[in-house]
């Protein structure tokens, strides 16, 4: 019996270990996607005010396909975490 309950004890702790780890990865996920969101919403407002003061901006961007590829990819990649 006490090896059957050290046993049981064992498993117990297994199980705890398991379910936070469970929970530390979606806290994670849930963190990159608000941060993501929070990332987003600031990128969109200095564009909004950077096509005010630099109207090109855009254009210039564009002219730059590696870069819009790589946030382009990321951006549609991302929220799929």
């Amino acid at each position: 019996m006490d090896n059957a309950y050290h046993q049981l004890l064992s498993d117990i702790k297994a199980t705890i270990r398991q379910e936070r780890q469970k929970a530390i990865r979606q806290l994670n996920r849930s963190l990159i996607s608000v941060y993501w969101e929070i990332g987003r919403h600031i990128i969109e407002r200095q564009q909004h005010e950077a096509s005010k003061d630099f109207p090109n901006l855009r254009q210039l961007v564009a002219e730059i396909p590696w870069g819009y590829a790589i946030f382009q990819t990321a951006s549609e990649e991302l929220p799929r975490l």
